[in-house]
């Protein structure tokens, strides 16, 4: 993941000043008793954006489309499945050579994927091939690198700004908010804590910024699953969670960006890799994977397949 451009220039901020300014006119917040809340006004999305620009998902039509994928999100060309090869179907036998299991155990294996929530695949009896998992007749879309798959060069280069500028107040115990009777406002909030009396309480030494956060690929899993669940970190591109306890093996998102950081030859810790003692073998045999829209809903992952407009 490459680093964030508009941290340093963020972090040149007076942000002292700012959480000053929040915390000099501290007020009872009526929604949450026993807190109050400060504000610190940054200024308006038209002169802090990137773009200059206030939109939203169901109205921007004051955003222009990707030049380069003319708002399609997708390079020019797809590039052949990495799991299959470019073929469009999987090998039995080679999927359970991959995985260490007999053939037998790996048709079992097959045959429990429509009661666990996956699209039902059909294994041809005479070539014991079923059609591949993760892309359709052999060939998978790549993301545009101009607008991170966006389809809209301004509103990647927003979201990117956005993310920095929570990040970087975060790092002085701040977080942002839009302003309540103009959502163009941004503010930078802080909420403080009193005790039974009503005093505030004393104000914890402040934070050094801490270092780059990890990888996806160089967290256990635990870790890993428990920060995915709580929002703080977002799942593999095309992967929707929407209330997942325990993550299934074959479409794990942590085995999906683990996999990816082995297949890319990037340094994955050893207590990572000891989690999954074959995903070098299984890496080996199906090359750099390219896993499809899913998504999770329960206990399962299945397949997400949008529908037409």
């Amino acid at each position: 993941m490459a680093k964030n451009r508009y941290l340093a220039a963020l972090r040149k901020w007076d942000w002292g000043a700012i959480k000053a300014e929040a915390l000099s006119g501290l007020e009872d917040d009526e929604e949450n008793p026993g807190t109050r809340v400060g504000r610190s006004y940054l200024g308006t999305v038209f002169s802090l954006a990137p773009s200059g620009k206030y939109y939203t998902p169901f109205a921007n039509s004051n955003v222009d489309p990707c030049p380069r994928c003319r708002g399609t999100g997708h390079a020019r060309n797809p590039v052949a499945c990495g799991w299959c090869g470019g073929s469009g179907h999987r090998s039995v036998a080679a999927l359970a050579k991959a995985r260490g299991e007999t053939v037998e155990e790996t048709v079992r294996l097959l045959g429990t994927f429509p009661a666990k929530g996956y699209r039902v695949k059909v294994i041809d009896e005479a070539t014991m091939a079923f059609p591949c998992f993760v892309c359709e007749g052999g060939l998978v879309p790549v993301d545009c690198s101009w607008c991170g798959g966006i389809g809209c060069r301004e509103a990647f280069l927003d979201q990117e700004w956005y993310e920095a500028l929570d990040q970087v107040a975060g790092e002085h115990g701040l977080y942002i908010e839009s302003g309540e009777g103009d959502p163009c406002d941004l503010f930078a909030t802080i909420s403080v804590e009193t005790d039974e009396e009503g005093d505030e309480e004393p104000e914890e030494a402040p934070v050094e910024p801490s270092a780059e956060p990890r990888e996806p690929w160089q967290m256990p899993r635990k870790e890993y699953i428990d920060l995915l669940l709580d929002g703080k970190i977002a799942p593999p591109a095309g992967v929707v969670v929407t209330g997942v306890q325990n993550v299934g093996r074959i479409a794990d998102p942590h085995y999906m960006e683990v996999a990816r950081a082995v297949a890319a030859g990037k340094p994955v810790p050893a207590e990572v890799l000891a989690e999954y003692p074959r995903i070098e073998q299984e890496v080996g045999q199906m090359g750099q994977a390219v896993y499809p829209h899913r998504e999770v809903s329960g206990n399962v992952f299945r397949e997400h397949v949008p529908t037409e407009s």
